[in-house]
C-alpha cells in the first residue's frame, strides 16, 4: 500500500507539474488577451498581468517540486535533519509569494481601472488571505518539524 501511495502522489505532482507548464505557456496569455479585448483599458497592462499570473503559476510549481524533494525524504527516512528545511522555506515564500502577487494584482485592478464586481474582488482577495493563513500555518509546522529533528538528533546519541 505504501508503493500505490507513493506512486500515486508523484503521479499526481508530475501531472500538476505539467499542466500548470501549459497554463503558463498557453491558457494564462490566451485567457488574458480575451480580457483585454473584452476591457479594452486594462490592454497597456496586460503584459503586467501575464508576467503576475505566470509568477504565480511558477510559485506553484516550486511548491509541488519541494512536496516531491519533502516526499523523496521521508521515503528514505531523512525528513528528521537539517537539510529538509530548506524545501519547507522554499514552500512558505512560493506561497506568501503567490498571495501577496495576487492581493497586489488585485489592488491594482481596484485602484488603477476600477474594475471587478465586490464578489470577484472578495474572492481574489480572500484567496491571498487563505494564502498567507497556508503560509502561516506551513511556518507552525516548520517549527514542529525543527524539533521533532532536535529530538531525533538527541535520541540518536543516547542510543
Amino acid at each position: 500500500m505504501k508503493n500505490f501511495a507513493a506512486i500515486a502522489l508523484k503521479t499526481t505532482l508530475a501531472f500538476g507539474i505539467t499542466v500548470s507548464l501549459l497554463a503558463q505557456v498557453l491558457i494564462i496569455p490566451t485567457y488574458i488577451a480575451e480580457v483585454t479585448n473584452q476591457l479594452p483599458e486594462i490592454a497597456q497592462s496586460a503584459p503586467l498581468y501575464t508576467l503576475v499570473g505566470i509568477f504565480i503559476v511558477a510559485c506553484g510549481q516550486v511548491v509541488l517540486i519541494a512536496i516531491w524533494a519533502l516526499h523523496t525524504r521521508v521515503r528514505r527516512n531523512e525528513i528528521f535533519n537539517s537539510r529538509a528545511t530548506p524545501w519547507v522555506n522554499s514552500i512558505i515564500f512560493a506561497i506568501s509569494a503567490a498571495a501577496i502577487l495576487s492581493i497586489t494584482a488585485t489592488a491594482h485592478l481596484i485602484v488603477a481601472y476600477n474594475a471587478g464586481n465586490a464578489a470577484t474582488i472578495g474572492i481574489l482577495l480572500l484567496a491571498g488571505g487563505v494564502g498567507l493563513g497556508l503560509a502561516q500555518l506551513i511556518s507552525v509546522l516548520k517549527s514542529l518539524l525543527l524539533q521533532a529533528t532536535e529530538i531525533s538528533n538527541d535520541l540518536e546519541e543516547v542510543i
